[in-house]
C-alpha cells in the first residue's frame, strides 16, 4: 500500500484529481470483535487502519474503505446491515474519506443477487443505504459516500438524495462489451447526475488487462474519454508499480480531466447518433459556455463519413464569432469554424475509436490574423442535405452490421 502511494505522488497523479487512495473488498477480519465491532485482518494491516489513514492523510491524499449494505460482503467478510451507526463511527474513528457501500448477501440464506430471489427481500435499497447514509452523517466526519447497488431499484432517482456516487450497472471490466453495457444505463441515468451526486460507471480499466479479449490502446482511450464527459469518478483499478507507461499517459490527460472535474458543467447527453447504435456522440457545456464533446464508433466496421455541426451542437455563430475546434488528445492540433451548418467531420473512425474536441466561440477577427487559416466559403442547403444523407446512409449500415 505504501509503495502505491509512493507513485501516485510520484507521478503527481494527485496534483490532477487522484487524491483517493481507496480499498476494496477484503481488508476485513472474518468475524466482528467479541462485542461486534467491524475490524481489519491484522494480517493484511498490522498497524491497523487508524495509522494507514493517517499515513495516507500525511502525504495530502485521502482514505477509502468498502463494506456492504448487505450481512455479508460479497466476499463474504462481515457486512454492515444492522450495524450502521457502529460500523459509521468506526469508521469515522478511523480517519475514512470515503465509503464505498456494496450490495451483497441481504438476506440470511446467502442469496446474492437481489434480483434473483425478490420474493425473499428483507428490505429495500433505498432503505438500507439511507440508514448507511444518515450514520456516515451522524459521525460529524466529511465521507463521501459512494453507492455501489449496480443500478437496481431505479438508485439513479433516489440515489442523489442519499450519496455522492452512484452505481448504475454491475461492475466494469476490461472488456468493451462490458464497457458498452455500462455507458448505455449510465446515459439512461444522466437527467438525474447532478454537482455532488455523479453516476457512476465503476473503476477505469485502463491498463488492467485480466481478460483474453481486454481493451487495446485506442479503446482505452475511449474508455477514457466517455468516463471523463460523463463525469463519471475517475479511479484507477491498474497496479501503478507496472503499468504500462503509455497507458497510464492517457490517464494524465489534463484537458479531458478539466472536464470531468469541471463544477459547473453535468454529466454529457448523446446529442448525435442517438437512434443509432453505431456512431453517437455525447457533449456537455464547459463552464465559460465552451461545449466538449467525444464521438465514438461503436461498431464493427470502420465509420468513413461521420460528422458534426456546430448547430446540432446548440452553437449559433454571429457574423463576427467564429469556432475554435481543439482536439483534445493533441491540443496543438486546432481548427476553425465560420458556418453553423458546416461539416465538422470526424475523419476515419476506426473500429471503437473516438475523437474528442473542444469548441469555444471565439471573435473571428482573431482568427484572420492567424497565419494559414483559410475562410471556407457557403455552403448550399442542397449540399448540407447530401452530407446528412450520407452520414445517415452509413449508420444504417454500420448497425446492421453490429
Amino acid at each position: 500500500m505504501h509503495e502505491l502511494i509512493d507513485v501516485v505522488k510520484a507521478e503527481g497523479l494527485d496534483k490532477l484529481g487522484y487524491n483517493y487512495i481507496n480499498i476494496d473488498e477484503g481488508w476485513e477480519a472474518w468475524n466482528r470483535t467479541a462485542d461486534g465491532k467491524l475490524t481489519y485482518d491484522v494480517n493484511k494491516y498490522p498497524s491497523g487502519m487508524k495509522a494507514l489513514a493517517d499515513h495516507i492523510h500525511s502525504k495530502g491524499l485521502k482514505f477509502g474503505l468498502y463494506s456492504d449494505a448487505g450481512l455479508y460482503t460479497c466476499g463474504l467478510h462481515p457486512g454492515s446491515l444492522g450495524h450502521e451507526e457502529d460500523d459509521a463511527q468506526t469508521f469515522a474513528d478511523w480517519g475514512l474519506d470515503l465509503l464505498k457501500y456494496d450490495n451483497c448477501y441481504i438476506n440470511d440464506d446467502k442469496c446474492q443477487l437481489q434480483q434473483t430471489c425478490p420474493e425473499q427481500r428483507s428490505q429495500s435499497a433505498a432503505l438500507r443505504y439511507s440508514a448507511m447514509s444518515l450514520a456516515l452523517n451522524k459521525t460529524g466526519r466529511p465521507i463521501l459516500f459512494s453507492l455501489c447497488n449496480w443500478g437496481l431499484e431505479d438508485v439513479n432517482v433516489w440515489g442523489p438524495y442519499v450519496g455522492n456516487i452512484i452505481r448504475t450497472d454491475l461492475d466494469m471490466t476490461d472488456q468493451w462489451k462490458i464497457l458498452t453495457r455500462n455507458i448505455e444505463s449510465n446515459d439512461k441515468a444522466a437527467d438525474h447526475a447532478r454537482p455532488g451526486a455523479w453516476m457512476d460507471l465503476d473503476f477505469l480499466q485502463v491498463g488492467w488487462h485480466y481478460n483474453n479479449d481486454t481493451m487495446n490502446y485506442e479503446e482505452q482511450k475511449s474508455h477514457f474519454a466517455l468516463w471523463c464527459i460523463m463525469k463519471s469518478p475517475l479511479i484507477i483499478a491498474a497496479d501503478l508499480r507496472s503499468i504500462n507507461r503509455e497507458e497510464l499517459e492517457i490517464m494524465k490527460n489534463k484537458e479531458l480531466i478539466a472536464i470531468n472535474q469541471d463544477p459547473n458543467s453535468q454529466q454529457a447527453k448523446c446529442f448525435v447518433g442517438c437512434r443509432f447504435r453505431s456512431v453517437k456522440g455525447y457533449s456537455t457545456t464547459l463552464t465559460g459556455g465552451a461545449k466538449a464533446f467525444v464521438v465514438t464508433n461503436w461498431a464493427s466496421r470502420p465509420s468513413n463519413y461521420f460528422f458534426i455541426t456546430l448547430r446540432e451542437l446548440g452553437i449559433d455563430l454571429t457574423q463576427d464569432q467564429a469556432a475554435k475546434i481543439t482536439d483534445l488528445w493533441d491540443t496543438s492540433k486546432v481548427e476553425f469554424m465560420h458556418f453553423n451548418d458546416w461539416p465538422i467531420w470526424m475523419g476515419r473512425l476506426d473500429v471503437h475509436h473516438s475523437r474528442a474536441l473542444k469548441i469555444e466561440v471565439v471573435d473571428s477577427s482573431e482568427v484572420s490574423k492567424i497565419e494559414g487559416i483559410v475562410t471556407p466559403q457557403s455552403i448550399s442547403s442542397e449540399t448540407i442535405n447530401v452530407y446528412f444523407a450520407k452520414r445517415d446512409e452509413e449508420m444504417v449500415y454500420l448497425d446492421k452490421e453490429m
